[in-house]
Parts: structure tokens; sequence; C-alpha cells
């Protein structure tokens, strides 16, 4: 019976020990592998890396793409804004608008800078197709030679004449 005992003790024994040894062979295995496929890893990662940075910026062509009135609206700040005027801020909130049963893009301005004479910039930003109910938004300080102001002003996309052929 002890004979019996100690043989049973020996085999469990035998039988964790191969176990473990099979274990040890398993992941010594494994880690060759990695370390053989570590350049392809760090390939792949890099690739991974790159990719997303290549959807972020796809997202963002997408989103300035899908609303092409922004850059309307600061080619027509550029065409109008007297050449001595410095836009500081510029703050752009786009929004649809329903009007006649139909939904237009538009939004609102608020712009601050540095001006000669600020209160010229409201004629020339209401006699835009793009603007309208200008107005002041903050009050008028005098900064040297400069009057800095804020400003807001409603956004229109203007109606398009279809050219007749």
């Amino acid at each position: 019976m002890k004979v019996f005992l100690a043989l049973i003790i020996v085999l469990g024994i035998l039988i964790f020990t191969t176990e473990a040894v099979q274990h040890r062979k398993y992941l010594k295995r494994m880690d060759e592998v990695i370390a053989q496929n570590e350049p392809q890893i760090k390939e792949l990662v890099n690739l991974s890396a790159h990719m997303n940075n290549n959807k972020k910026h796809i997202e963002f062509i997408d989103s300035i793409a899908g609303s092409e009135i922004t850059l309307e609206i600061l080619s027509e700040l550029t065409a109008i804004i007297p050449k001595d005027t410095w836009l500081t801020n510029l703050h752009y909130k786009g929004f649809a608008v329903k009007e006649e049963q139909k939904e237009k893009e538009g939004g609102e301005l608020i712009v601050q800078g540095y001006a000669d004479s600020s209160s010229l910039l409201l004629p020339l930003l209401e006699d835009s197709p793009y603007f309208e109910k200008v107005e002041f938004v903050g009050p008028i300080k005098k900064a040297k030679d400069k009057e800095q102001f804020k400003l807001s002003a409603k956004i229109v996309r203007p109606v398009q004449e279809q050219k007749e052929e």
C-alpha cells in the first residue's frame, strides 16, 4: 500500500512537472515567434498610427466640404474688411434656418478686432449679401490709435440667380 501511495505521489509530481516543462517550452517558442515578427509588428503599429492620422485628416476635410458656406464667409470678410482693420477673434456658429418651408444654411458670426473707425464696419457688413442684423455686442474701447470692437451678424446664404442660357 505504501509502495502504491509513493508511486501515485511520484506519478503526480511527474505529471505536474511534465506539464510545467511543456508550458515553459510553449512560452519559449512563443517568445521566439514574437521576436521574429517584431519588425512586422512595429511596421503594423506605425501603419495603424498613419491610418488614424489620415482618418482625422479626412474627417476634417469632410467637415470643411460639408460647410462650404464657412469658406464663402471667410472670403467675403476678406474682401470687405478694410485693410486698416485687424480681426483678433472670429466665432462662427452655423445652423439650419427654416424659411418658407425650406431649410437653408445660416448662422451667427461674432467678430472682435481693432479698426481706425469701427462704426464704418456696420454698413460694410450690412451691404454684403451674407450678413444681416449687424450690431455691436460690446463696448467700443480706445486702444492707442485704434478702436477695439466686438460685433455680431446673422449669416444668410445669398440667393443665387440662375443664369439664362
